[in-house]
C-alpha cells in the first residue's frame, strides 16, 4: 500500500489508500462533511474535512487540510462527529502532528467556515509533548455547550477544555487560552467519549476514561467544578466507556448514561463488551447491564469507539459480531 502524499513540487495529494473516515458525519449548510485520519500512523497523513453538496454528493464544496505544511494531526475523534453551530461554523479537534499557528494545527480545536475557511483556534501550550507521547487531543468529539459560546473537548490525557467559541484563544500562555482546563482522569488515563447532559439541575459533564471510573462533573457558574459529584464503582478496560446520556426532557429522575464497555483490551484484539445504564444522578447505581441474562441481551463483540445510540424508546448499539443490537422496555405478556 503506497504511501505517497506530496506531488515532487510539495503539493499535498490525496491518496485514498492510506486514508480513512473515522469520524462521524456532519450534515449542515446543506452540505455533507467528513473528517478524514488515516488507518494508524504507519503511512504519511494529514487530518482532512471535505464538504460535499447533500443534494448531489458528486460535487465537492470544499476541502481544508490542518497540516499543510506538515504532517499528521488526523481528525478521528474516537468515531465522534464533527458539530456545527446555528451560524453553520464547522467544529473539529485535531490529533497529533505538527504546529506552527499558522498552516499546521495539529492537537488543536479548529472553528471552520461553512465552506471550510479557518475561521478561529485553540491549541494547549503541550502540543508538542501530546505529538511526541502520543496524547492526541482530537480523541474525543467537540460538544457545543447548548445555550452559550463553549465548546467542550477532552482527550488521551485525560484533560478537559472549555473553549469560548466566539475567541478561543490561539496558543495556551500566560494571558491566552481556554476558559477551563481541568484533569478529569489521572493523566494518560485516556480519554476517548464524553457526553454533556443539560437535564439536571445544573449542566453535567460525563466522562469514563480507560482503567478510570465513569465520572459526573456539574457545571456551575460558568465552570465545570473539577471533582466528580458521583463516579462508578467499577472501570473499563480500553477504550474506556463509550456514553450516551438519555432523558424523558428534563424531568428529574429520567436521566440514564449508557455505556459499552469490556473487561478485556480491546487496542489491537476483538472482545466482548458490555452495554451497561447508571442513574445519571447516581453512578455507583447501575440500573441494567447486558450481562445479566446473556442468553436473551449479550451484546456481542465490542464495536471500540461505538457510543450507543438512543431514540424512540431504544437503544441500538454496533457491534462487531455481525449485528446490531436493539434494546428496549419487553412487552408484557
Amino acid at each position: 500500500m503506497s504511501g505517497k502524499d506530496r506531488n515532487a513540487d510539495g503539493t499535498v495529494v490525496w491518496n485514498p489508500n492510506t486514508r480513512m473516515q473515522r469520524a462521524g458525519l456532519l450534515v449542515a449548510n446543506g452540505n455533507v462533511y467528513i473528517g478524514f485520519s488515516a488507518y494508524g500512523t504507519f503511512y504519511p497523513l494529514h487530518g482532512w474535512v471535505m464538504a460535499y453538496n447533500a443534494a448531489n454528493v458528486q460535487e465537492q464544496v470544499a476541502v481544508y487540510i490542518d497540516t499543510l505544511n506538515g504532517d499528521r494531526g488526523g481528525i478521528w475523534q474516537s468515531g465522534g462527529g464533527l458539530a456545527a453551530d446555528a451560524k453553520g461554523n464547522v467544529y473539529v479537534v485535531t490529533g497529533d502532528g505538527t504546529f506552527n499557528g499558522t498552516t499546521d494545527f495539529a492537537d488543536s480545536f479548529l472553528k471552520l467556515s461553512a465552506r471550510l475557511e479557518l475561521l478561529d483556534w485553540f491549541t494547549p501550550n503541550n502540543w508538542k509533548w501530546l505529538f511526541e507521547h502520543d496524547q492526541d487531543l482530537g480523541a474525543t468529539a467537540p460538544m457545543l455547550f447548548p445555550d452559550s459560546n463553549l465548546v467542550v473537548g477532552a482527550g488521551k490525557e485525560g484533560v478537559v477544555f472549555v473553549v469560548d467559541r466566539d475567541n478561543m484563544g490561539h496558543l495556551e500562555g500566560k494571558d491566552a487560552g481556554s476558559v477551563q482546563r481541568f484533569a478529569a482522569t489521572p493523566q494518560s488515563y485516556e480519554i476517548h467519549s464524553a457526553a454533556l447532559w443539560t437535564g439536571s439541575p445544573n449542566p453535567v459533564l460525563y466522562v469514563w476514561g480507560w482503567k478510570d471510573f465513569l465520572k459526573g462533573f456539574r457545571f456551575h457558574d460558568g465552570r465545570f467544578e473539577t471533582e466528580p459529584f458521583s463516579s462508578s464503582t467499577f472501570g473499563s478496560e480500553y477504550p474506556g466507556g463509550s456514553i450516551t446520556v438519555s432523558s424523558d426532557g428534563n424531568k428529574s429522575g429520567t436521566g440514564i448514561v449508557w455505556a459499552t464497555t469490556t473487561k478485556l483490551n480491546s487496542i489491537v484484539h476483538v472482545v466482548p463488551g458490555a452495554l451497561r445504564a447508571f442513574d445519571a444522578m447516581d453512578l455507583t447505581r447501575e440500573l441494567w447491564d447486558s450481562d445479566e441474562n446473556p442468553g436473551r441481551d449479550a451484546l456481542g463483540n465490542l464495536a471500540k469507539f461505538e457510543a450507543p445510540v438512543v431514540a424512540d424508546g431504544r437503544v441500538y448499539v454496533a457491534t462487531f459480531s455481525n449485528q446490531l443490537d436493539v434494546y428496549g422496555l419487553l412487552e408484557e405478556k
